[in-house]
């Protein structure tokens, strides 16, 4: 938020809660494509459910406090899926060396320094006094895994460290499943969260849906990323 007409160094005030952001909307883009990088930016989908857009920000797993963190025992779970729902197979999808990161830079806009480009690493190579980039060398065999994404539209450090966090995280640990299901996962929508309990894949997880489809024959076919509240 802004103190004055100025939009310049101590006259900005961030409100380091993650979510504001500062666009310049491109007219010779779509407008489809405007709203997918405003989306983007800030972690949220707008899928298309009983013909509706509805906007469902990231959140860990309470939809009106994207802050909170729950223990995955306390999720709302809207289907238990087992080998017996499974029609077909389960295709199981993991970060591939290009999609798996042990560092990760986020260049952002600094309006506090006249908004001029910025950026943060994550983790820290001074401030990582807990080793976690140490341990994740160690997980990767000491191969330097770094990626770089650009957000202009965050204009303080406290939310491009954040986001840039968040993004190693779910580079390391979130398998992707898809799967088409009997139907006791008609009611599943995106957002949504379903236990997958595979005696064939040693899975007892909790996943989030990200696409569904009704079938004609009455089966649904799902896309889930396995939640882990913390990322």
């Amino acid at each position: 938020a802004t103190t004055g007409a100025s939009v310049n160094g101590s006259q900005i005030q961030t409100m380091n809660n993650s979510y504001d952001r500062i666009y310049r909307i491109d007219t010779g883009k779509t407008h489809l494509a405007n709203i997918n990088i405003i989306l983007s930016s800030i972690g949220a989908t707008m899928p298309v459910i009983d013909g509706k857009f509805h906007l469902i920000l990231e959140n860990a797993g309470i939809p009106d406090s994207s802050e909170a963190v729950p223990p995955v025992t306390a999720l709302p779970i809207t289907a238990t899926i087992t080998d017996d729902h499974v029609i077909g197979a389960i295709t199981v999808a993991t970060a591939s060396v290009n999609d798996k990161f042990n560092q990760i830079k986020v260049d952002y806009t600094d309006f506090t320094n006249n908004s001029q480009p910025s950026s943060v690493i994550s983790p820290d190579p001074v401030e990582d006094s807990t080793d976690i980039r140490v341990n994740y060398l160690a997980e990767d065999n000491n191969k330097r895994l770094e990626g770089n994404f650009a957000f202009p539209s965050i204009y303080d450090s406290v939310s491009a460290k954040k986001i840039a966090t968040l993004l190693l995280k779910k580079s390391r640990g979130q398998p992707v499943l898809n799967l088409t299901a009997s139907p006791i996962a008609m009611s599943c929508v995106p957002g949504d969260f379903v236990r997958i309990q595979s005696d064939a894949l040693k899975i007892n997880d909790v996943y989030r849906v990200t696409a569904s489809t009704v079938n004609e024959d009455h089966t649904t076919s799902l896309s889930c990323i396995r939640h882990i509240p913390d990322f």
